[in-house]
């Protein structure tokens, strides 16, 4: 987050990419990722990783992480 809040988005995406490998359970790791490629225009990436929920996800993200979803798809990402 340190990175992100610093507008280091290049730094922030690989830290994201190692916790969601080394934490998969780490439901905002994804979502945080998923928002960093929208953000740094790579349209292919964040909806796969928003739509790849890990297991015991919180059943309160899974209404945002749809909400972006529908937002990437009006949005033509």
């Amino acid at each position: 987050m340190a990175y992100k809040d610093n507008k280091q988005p290049a730094e922030a995406i690989k830290a994201f990419r190692n916790t969601v490998v080394l934490v998969p359970n780490l439901v905002d790791a994804h979502m945080q990722l998923g928002i960093l490629h929208f953000n740094e225009q790579q349209p292919r990436r964040p909806g796969s990783l928003l739509r790849k929920y890990p297991p015991g996800a919180r059943e309160r993200q899974r209404p945002l992480a749809q909400q972006y979803l529908e937002f990437l798809k009006k949005s033509g990402k």
